[in-house]
């Protein structure tokens, strides 16, 4: 009993001694379906994860809107005007924390890929796993494990090409990506899990290994084999979406952002560079 106290108090100080950020969440409705905001249980096990402790209450940004339930079609058509208006709302509110903050994201993965990339790989905005398995937001490991995923690529197919298939299956290697991959033709990057499922990627320091892993590889395609558009074929867990956005960078390739339409893939977001700065645009603009 004693021994239990002392892991107990030992626990409870080294969360004190956590540094504090803001927390956020963001719930956009798949199909119409809801899910429930993190509650302080949640917030405090995914925060011990990356040392930190939640300061204030949750910000929460998006909540299931009943319009977005009601009428899905209205969040598609209009989801690179949301997903940048939510993003510049946490990058302006972790101005004083030099932009480091946990964020529960929820929706599309169409969606969630644009907001990394809105938020961008120079922060330290850290997405939080919801965990299908235990239906709660939760990353499973505490530790980091060996890296979960391979990447594979033939470079002598990139020579004659300026646009490629990415294709990331995280949680699944569906029909409908080797399908859609099939009709596009051309050459395949494949980052499959190892452990294919929600915790194919278990703890964020595995989601930043692979952000940086994936922008090296979007950089490598834009500099040295001068490729101008990757389609993104992807299947993962929340965190993972917005891991892989965060990827995107200046000076790399346009993103074409493919989600799920029935058994197919459609384009739902373009996702490219102004005057140097990062923009979400409907899939079909110039």
């Amino acid at each position: 009993m004693r021994n239990d106290f002392t892991k107990t108090v030992d626990k409870l100080l080294e969360g004190l001694s956590f540094q504090p950020i803001p927390v956020f969440s963001i719930l956009w409705p798949i199909g119409g379906h809801v899910l429930s905001e993190p509650d302080e249980r949640d917030i405090a096990n995914c925060l011990s994860r990356i040392k930190a402790r939640i300061v204030g209450g949750l910000n929460m940004l998006s909540t299931n809107e009943r319009s977005y339930r009601k009428k899905p079609e209205i969040f598609l058509r209009d989801m690179d005007e949301i997903v940048e208006s939510e993003a510049n709302s946490i990058l302006q509110q972790t101005l004083r924390t030099s932009h480091r903050a946990a964020l529960f994201a929820f929706g599309p993965m169409s969606a969630l890929v644009g907001l990394g990339a809105c938020l961008g790989n120079k922060c330290e905005i850290t997405p939080m796993l919801r965990y299908r398995d235990g239906s709660c937001w939760i990353w499973p490991q505490e530790l980091k494990v060996e890296k979960p995923y391979d990447i594979k690529l033939n470079a002598d197919e990139l020579a004659e090409t300026d646009e490629v298939i990415l294709c990331i299956g995280m949680t699944n290697y569906t029909e409908s990506m080797k399908l859609q991959a099939e009709q596009l033709n051309l050459p395949i990057i494949e980052v499959l899990a190892k452990n294919m499922g929600n915790a194919a990627i278990p703890h964020p320091d595995n989601g930043h290994e692979l952000r940086s892993d994936l922008h090296l590889l979007l950089q490598s395609l834009y500099d040295e084999h001068k490729i101008k558009t990757v389609h993104l074929l992807i299947c993962a867990s929340n965190a993972v979406c917005i891991f892989v956005g965060q990827a995107f960078d200046l000076y790399q390739p346009d993103l074409l952002v493919y989600d799920f339409a029935g058994d197919n893939m459609e384009i739902r977001l373009k996702i490219t560079t102004e005057k140097g700065i990062i923009k979400l645009n409907p899939p079909y603009s110039n």
